[in-house]
């Protein structure tokens, strides 16, 4: 699993006595680039067809009075197309430049965000399952990159209305690696807490 030391990017909202374990990043490629791949096409080609068709108003049979609007009012509209596609890679480049996960003593932790930056974060002790997801722009690269989600009861891997509310650790490298560690940890750190709960309650018993 690669670690990489930036946990000091979490220090705002840690705890006293909480430490983070390891902190990850997504693969850029898999989430910059095949982000929304097919979705992009369309945009790109649906434009490229009206900048094309306003290049070529000419041999459209469209009266010498209206060509000239005809020609600016189709290469805009392709024009706005290409655009939104590019504001979205970049956004998406903004955002992947602010996403870390990390795993804490404590808590899973999410940082990301495009203008600001935002956290969200699960209490271990309240991880229900942790469950993988390969698709098939993951098997593209090599490594491999997956996703890993972590569902509670109040934030389900889905819910009644099928939209995912589970804390995601998206697109990282080697994920079935990941994942072992991950789950070895969240157990290990559940089991501490377990005993150290059992062990409180026996000392109160005692006394």
């Amino acid at each position: 699993m690669e670690k990489i030391e930036e946990t000091n990017i979490f220090d705002d909202i840690l705890g006293e006595d909480e430490k983070i374990l390891f902190v990850l990043r997504p693969n850029k490629t898999r989430f910059v680039w095949l982000n929304n791949l097919f979705g992009r096409i369309l945009g790109l080609l649906f434009g490229l067809v009206f900048v094309i068709l306003g290049i070529l108003a000419s041999q459209l049979g469209i009266e010498e009075a209206d060509l000239l609007p005809s020609q600016i009012s189709f290469i805009l509209f392709g024009a706005f197309f290409i655009l939104i596609v590019l504001i979205e890679i970049i956004c998406v480049n903004v955002m992947y430049k602010k996403t870390f996960y990390a795993l804490s003593d404590k808590r899973i932790l999410v940082r990301t965000g495009i203008i600001g930056v935002d956290f969200r974060n699960l209490d271990i002790s309240f991880v229900g399952s942790v469950n993988i997801n390969v698709n098939l722009y993951d098997k593209f690269l090599k490594p491999n990159t997956g996703t890993i989600s972590f569902g509670s009861f109040a934030a389900p891997i889905a819910n009644p209305s099928g939209v995912s509310m589970a804390f995601n650790f998206k697109y990282i490298d080697n994920p079935y690696d990941v994942y072992k560690s991950i789950k070895k940890m969240i157990d290990d750190i559940k089991k501490d807490t377990s005993n150290l709960v059992a062990d409180k309650v026996s000392n109160n018993i005692q006394k």
